[in-house]
């Protein structure tokens, strides 16, 4: 028997709207039979409960005790509630998502050369701006020393207190980011010509252009919402939700290892940081760097004078330009065009995809630029990378022309003999893979002048499978041989750092995965992912979300875009996800 309980006035019924159901087959009729009734008719949780039930087959009990009065609710039996509050807040808050993400993005939150990130004028905004949107939402705020901006939603009988007064074995953690790396707004360019600003959001159809709004403001904006939300729900909290702003999180999360001198972290932490459906494994973040001294280039022939290539090092940049003099610029440029098309075919990417090289002469220099694809670097093969196949193609030419050696002839040497156009760090003798967590990925990925040198950076991903030391004494000893042998002279840094994996049980686990399962209708087993998150900080730290499964994750690229669609799924999930984790009894 279907359970109505209408508004006065509603004037829609599940005979006219057809009925649905609470599964992931059903949401999507379900939530277009809802946008068809009167905003008004839909305003509360209370009013939206009215105008759903209606429209379900099998009306939830807890949307009955929900409308008697009743805020205790069992997360076991209580699920599908949570589910239509996802819903409520779905439809209801839905512009209000856009302009949080929007004001986020229009705070460019990179790290600036030289300022602490502390004290980033950008960082100081965001903080001032995330205290504003905590206030307007009813949650509380605490600045810990612009490092980190908590925003708390206390467990219902401590709904008096501070935040930091609040037990931490009460607090379920959630952990986001609004730090992003740096955007090339010269590479913002569409297909159809329209220029973007990085750092104004942008939407084209169910894109979401901006920089941060696939990697994390996303979360931030999203987590916002949601806890607005439950807490005008009115329903119960055994758990608060302390949702933990990272600021350096794209760069050396020393902003968290402060945070952890200063305030005890809760036992169970949940980070919106990577993919679903739960990530429990992460590989380790390492990085090799050489520098090439700076000085006059010897003998005569073709000099490089610059290279391009990435914004940061864990960005695998989209195009990569060279600066070339010559004495001849024509010849030269004669050289590049018949040499392009077979060197790109020859060093293709993923599913066939090969460079774009172009050259032309711009006043006394041949600008020769390669146009690949970006990609964050913990998934080098997504892109195409084209700063590698620089190097390679230069070291190419200067064995058909004589090129004056140089600091950066040296560097594209070095990356052509160590790394060629392989992700997978094959040519540099070091490959292997772990079965769960996939192979090591050595991307080289960035490359500037510094004061005295010519640096070059590889971004290493580390899954498990060797000991971090090994790992090191065989690159080490790869990058010595090549040193003997071509009697280069350049300083060497190599780091490798910790990879995660962890096999957590208990109800807390299994509310997450089926929370996904019931929401998306896919396949919930726990993954493994190369990116490098907060969770490797935290005890019992998972990713859950906010990327999906099967498509391509745009963050840390030019262009980068979060799909509105998802945008919206997020706050589906996170709210039943935040409402059965800070209910369940025993989390463990």
């Amino acid at each position: 028997m279907t359970f109505l309980l209408l508004l006065p006035g509603a004037a829609m019924g599940a005979a006219e709207l057809g009925a649905a159901d609470l599964s992931a087959k059903g949401l999507d009729p379900l939530m277009a039979s809802l946008e068809k009734v009167p905003a008004e008719e839909r305003g509360d949780f209370a009013a939206f409960l009215r105008a759903a039930t209606p429209l379900l087959e099998e009306p939830p009990q807890g949307a009955l005790r929900y409308l008697t009065g009743r805020r205790a609710f069992d997360p076991a039996k209580d699920a599908e509630l949570f589910r239509l509050l996802g819903i409520h807040a779905r439809l209801s808050g839905e512009k209000e998502l856009i302009e949080i993400l929007g004001k986020l993005v229009a705070i460019p939150t990179y790290r600036k050369a030289g300022v602490p990130q502390h004290q980033n004028p950008e960082i100081l905004r965001l903080g001032r701006h995330l205290e504003q949107a905590a206030g307007d939402a009813g949650l509380g705020f605490r600045n810990v020393d612009d490092r980190i901006y908590e925003i708390t939603l206390p467990p219902t009988d401590l709904a008096g207190e501070t935040p930091d007064r609040i037990p931490v074995d009460r607090l379920l953690g959630i952990y986001t980011h609004a730090d992003v790396v740096p955007a090339n707004a010269s590479l913002w360019v569409l297909e159809n010509g329209t220029r973007l600003d990085p750092y104004r959001m942008s939407i084209v159809g169910d894109r979401i252009y901006g920089r941060g709004t696939e990697d994390d403001k996303c979360s931030v904006a999203a987590a916002l919402l949601v806890m607005r939300e439950i807490r005008k729900s009115g329903i119960r909290l055994k758990r608060g939700i302390r949702l933990i702003v990272e600021t350096t999180e794209e760069t050396s999360g020393e902003g968290f290892e402060h945070y952890k001198t200063k305030t005890a972290i809760p036992p169970h932490n949940v980070v919106l940081d990577s993919s679903y459906p739960l990530v429990v494994a992460e590989k380790g973040w390492g990085q090799i760097d050489f520098d090439f001294a700076l000085g006059a280039a010897t003998p005569a022939g073709v000099e490089i004078v610059e290279i391009t290539g990435g914004t940061a090092v864990n960005q695998v940049p989209e195009a990569s330009v060279a600066h070339l003099r010559a004495d001849d610029l024509h010849a030269l440029k004669k050289l590049v065009e018949a040499e392009a098309p077979g060197f790109a075919a020859a060093h293709p990417g993923a599913g066939g995809k090969t460079v774009k090289i172009t050259a032309a002469i711009e006043e006394a220099t041949l600008r020769l630029t390669l146009k690949g694809e970006s990609a964050h670097s913990s998934s080098p093969e997504a892109g195409l990378n084209p700063l590698s196949r620089m190097l390679l193609f230069l070291t190419l030419l200067s064995d058909k022309t004589p090129f004056a050696d140089g600091p950066w002839l040296q560097a594209a040497k070095l990356s052509a003999a160590l790394f060629g156009a392989d992700d997978e760090a094959k040519t540099l003798g070091v490959a292997y893979s772990d079965p769960f967590m996939g192979p090591l990925t050595a991307a080289v990925t960035y490359m500037e002048r510094k004061e005295k040198s010519v640096r070059l950076s590889v971004n290493l991903r580390i899954p498990r499978g060797k000991e971090l030391d090994a790992l090191k004494k065989e690159i080490l000893a790869k990058v010595d041989a090549y040193r003997q042998s071509t009697g280069q002279s350049f300083e060497l840094a190599v780091e490798t750092g910790a990879w995660m994996f962890r096999n957590p049980k208990g109800p807390w686990i299994s509310a997450l995965l089926e929370t996904f399962a019931a929401v998306t209708g896919l396949p919930a087993d726990p993954v493994s992912e190369a990116g490098s998150t907060t969770a490797k900080q935290l005890p019992n730290g998972l990713n859950f979300g906010p990327a999906m499964p099967g498509q391509v994750y745009t963050g840390h690229t030019e262009k980068e875009f979060k799909l509105k669609k998802n945008l919206l799924l997020d706050v589906q999930l996170f709210t039943e996800a935040f409402l059965r984790l800070a209910n369940l009894e025993k989390m463990e």
